[in-house]
Order: structure tokens, then C-alpha cells, then sequence
């Protein structure tokens, strides 16, 4: 079984990015990255994060990508760590 790969180049990266961020422009039905997450007092890890956010969209988006992504839109907010566990200080939430 010849399995897929993705290399991932700075163009790859922004391609996504701008799809994270500016859905709407794109045709989109999901809202953008930087409405559902946001700043929290309260350490979230990372893969917690992503796992919520792409559920909630319903894509299937590779996590590498979407810590790069989360990392460059939120770079106060990455790199804690928390039970030797990469986490940020940021909490998912549901558009309203």
C-alpha cells in the first residue's frame, strides 16, 4: 500500500494559513482559526486544541501543519509546557 506524503514548504504552510484565517474568501463554511481560538489563563495541550478545532470544522488537516499555524498567529501563547506536555495558553470555543 503506497501511502501519501506532503512536503512541507513555506508555501504549503501559508497556502493553509490563509485558508485557516480567511475561509470566507475561499468558500469556506468554517469559521476562522482566530475565532475560535483565544488567549486563556489555563494551559491547553496542543494536540487537545487542534483535535477540537478541526472537529468542530470537519477537515482533516495534518496536526504538524496546524501547530506551525497556531505558532505563527499566536507566538505569546506556544511552547508551555505542562505535565512534560506541549501546551498553550489558549482555549477553543464555538463561534457564536
Amino acid at each position: 500500500m503506497k501511502m501519501n506524503t506532503l512536503t512541507i514548504t513555506p508555501d504549503v504552510i501559508n497556502s493553509y494559513k490563509l485558508l485557516l484565517t480567511k475561509p470566507e474568501e475561499y468558500g469556506l463554511d468554517f469559521p476562522a482559526i482566530t475565532t475560535c481560538l483565544i488567549k486563556s489563563d489555563v494551559p491547553t495541550e496542543k494536540s487537545e486544541l487542534v483535535k477540537s478545532y478541526l472537529t468542530y470544522i470537519n477537515r482533516s488537516i495534518p496536526k504538524v501543519i496546524m501547530y506551525i499555524i497556531i505558532d505563527q498567529i499566536f507566538p505569546e501563547n506556544c511552547g508551555i509546557y505542562t505535565n512534560n506536555r506541549m501546551c498553550y495558553y489558549l482555549k477553543f470555543i464555538k463561534p457564536t
